[in-house]
């Protein structure tokens, strides 16, 4: 075939020892994958991988092929590794994006078309370069992974949130991050940080209010129940 690689290594022209076997039939290659003549002869037309002549007859070198049976998932062997191993490595799949966020697939595609989560594709699958997914991760706070949501519940329980200050002192918010940033009270507070946003300890908010006089407790205040005509 015209576009086939055509190379003068040194088992050109003569019988593959058989004890020492690198490449494979056009043959072999279709029974490996499972594929009729016509999608076999196809994927040769890609030059997906190394093809050279050993009696005038077209070899498939294994590495080569191994090499791009690794990094795609579209093809499977009939017995033998799942596909993907290198590819899996470095990317996710949508489904696989899915699953990691607990979210349907329709969210993951929305956030790819928004520009939010970058792709590439692997014999037309679209494919998530995980370096990518993690910067992604990093940047936003909405969504979270199974993980992340168990230790924000542990940290959600030991901290309170800057508002949640705010509503205990009856004070702006503004005032707490001025609190937070004062000389005198900035060693008082221990901070947590769930999803990039501050939180601050029970413990060392209650340890602040006993050390100072200026800020107390705010009462709730009691419902009025209204009166029945």
């Amino acid at each position: 075939m015209d576009d086939m690689r055509n190379t003068s290594a040194p088992l050109y022209g003569k019988a593959e020892p058989a004890t020492t076997k690198t490449t494979m039939s056009v043959r072999e290659m279709r029974q490996l994958l499972g594929l009729g003549k016509t999608d076999s002869y196809w994927l040769l037309h890609k030059n997906l991988f190394e093809v050279i002549l050993i009696n005038d007859k077209r070899r498939i070198v294994i590495s080569s092929f191994e090499k791009w049976y690794a990094n795609q998932v579209k093809y499977h062997k009939v017995n033998g590794s799942p596909p993907g191993e290198e590819l899996c490595k470095r990317s996710y799949s949508v489904p696989d994006a899915a699953e990691i966020l607990k979210v349907k697939p329709e969210t993951i595609y929305t956030l790819i078309r928004q520009g939010k989560l970058k792709t590439e594709t692997a014999d037309f699958c679209m494919r998530i370069p995980k370096e990518d997914f993690e910067r992604w991760y990093r940047s936003q706070s909405r969504y979270r992974t199974a993980a992340d949501r168990e230790r924000d519940r542990e940290i959600e329980a030991q901290t309170i949130s800057i508002p949640e200050m705010a509503k205990l002192l009856g004070i702006p918010r503004k005032n707490v991050y001025g609190i937070l940033d004062c000389k005198k009270y900035r060693d008082c507070f221990v901070i947590e940080r769930m999803a990039d946003r501050p939180r601050i300890t029970k413990k060392s908010f209650k340890a602040w209010l006993k050390s100072q006089s200026t800020y107390q407790l705010q009462k709730p205040k009691k419902k009025r129940m209204r009166s029945r005509r």
